[in-house]
């Protein structure tokens, strides 16, 4: 009994170490094998993924498409925007003048105002950089198919990189080409020709050619230089300035109207290959006071045709049709064939009467015709009685 005692002190303290060292022991195995899991968990699944919740507008639901980034972790979830609305997509015209053939398509990135021609069918790369959607140099997990499916319809699928190699459709559009938007002055680089010709100014229209020539006839200030324009012409730059001559001329950039309204005037061009449209507000008209009244004196009738008058205390001798210009603070009678041609064609310039004719009205004689400022884009008729004296104040100056 005596030894049973002795037996129960000496093995009886020790049992609630037992009990600790089993516990953990148990403990320990179980963490082993949780962490064994969970790394041949990680290594199948691979990096953590980049989801972007997408619609398809052709299954009409909500799908998951990650981007494999190569992060450790779990995955975030954004909407990815509508690329349709995004771009715009336009023909590229073929240029007059030369024989190789352009690429189908224009595509524009509206926010970034990036732009890529392309040939149809293409993929092409896409990217957000500042939360504005432009093209990418290299190849992306976020790409763009195009493809015809008629002559004036074409066929946008947006792609994406699911995770492993699964590649999911995140949008589908069909769209019509429309003609090559308006670019601004600041989309061309600086110092290159198009941006030279998108800063010019309209200047409205030459009324002295329209009216005596029957052409329309649109004036361009190009800088110092003032080109008039017609629906045939082509201007071309010669390395320096835009000249208006033919396209027999080897030029790189081009140009012509497309069409002209109150809004503005359009121009489209060819940069190399590259179709260009661009429009020039009107400028603001100068104003126009003079008035015949304040212009003529001492107007008599010589003949039926021929007059004598004071402009600006001038004296006169005018015949039917004659051009008279202010030019050097004087007036001249233009009556040679190059001296008409040179104002024309802006060789020279300044305000110009143009006296038509002598008419009978109830009794009374008078004179009829126009006078035009001096940049041609505003004019005056003109109708004065003859036989009209000086003003009082003159004459006692005279």
């Amino acid at each position: 009994m005596l030894r049973n005692k002795m037996s129960q002190r000496v093995l009886y303290p020790y049992y609630p170490e037992r009990l600790l060292w089993t516990g953990a022991a148990v403990l320990g195995a179980g963490f082993a094998i949780g962490l064994g899991v969970l790394a041949f968990s990680m290594e199948d699944s691979g990096p953590a993924a980049v989801t972007h919740s997408v619609r398809d507008r052709s299954v009409k639901k909500k799908m998951d498409v990650a981007f494999s980034l190569g992060l450790k972790g779990s995955s975030l979830s954004f909407p990815l925007p509508r690329i349709e609305s995004e771009l715009t997509i336009s023909f590229d015209l073929p240029r007059p003048d030369r024989n190789f053939k352009n690429p189908d398509l224009f595509i524009r990135c509206k926010q970034s105002s990036q732009s890529k021609r392309v040939s149809v069918p293409c993929r092409v790369d896409l990217q957000f950089t500042g939360g504005k959607l432009g093209f990418a140099d290299r190849e992306s997990p976020f790409w763009l198919e195009l493809s015809h499916v008629s002559d004036d319809r074409i066929e946008g699928v947006v792609r994406v990189d699911s995770v492993g190699d699964e590649v999911s459709e995140a949008e589908r559009f069909y769209v019509a080409p429309q003609a090559r938007p308006i670019q601004s002055a600041q989309e061309f680089a600086e110092g290159s020709p198009f941006r030279f010709l998108a800063e010019a100014r309209w200047l409205g229209h030459d009324v002295f050619a329209e009216k005596y020539e029957g052409v329309q006839t649109l004036r361009i200030a190009l800088g110092t230089q003032i080109v008039d324009l017609r629906e045939k012409d082509w201007i071309i730059w010669d390395g320096a300035e835009w000249k208006k001559v033919g396209l027999g001329e080897k030029a790189e950039a081009i140009a012509r109207i497309e069409s002209v309204d109150t809004k503005g005037l359009v121009l489209e061009g060819w940069d190399g290959e590259t179709h260009v449209r661009l429009s020039l507000p009107p400028s603001a008209p100068s104003l126009f006071k003079v008035r015949g009244e304040d212009l003529f004196n001492s107007i008599r009738v010589r003949s039926e045709k021929q007059i004598s008058c004071m402009i600006e205390k001038q004296c006169l001798i005018l015949k039917s049709g004659d051009w008279v210009l202010k030019s050097g603070g004087r007036w001249k009678i233009l009556r040679k064939r190059e001296e008409r041609d040179a104002y024309q064609s802006g060789k020279i310039g300044g305000e110009l009467f143009v006296f038509e004719k002598i008419e009978s009205k109830h009794g009374q004689k008078s004179i009829a015709g126009f006078l035009f400022n001096a940049d041609k884009s505003q004019t005056v008729p003109v109708d004065m009685p003859a036989n009209k004296q000086p003003a009082r104040k003159e004459a006692k100056e005279k």
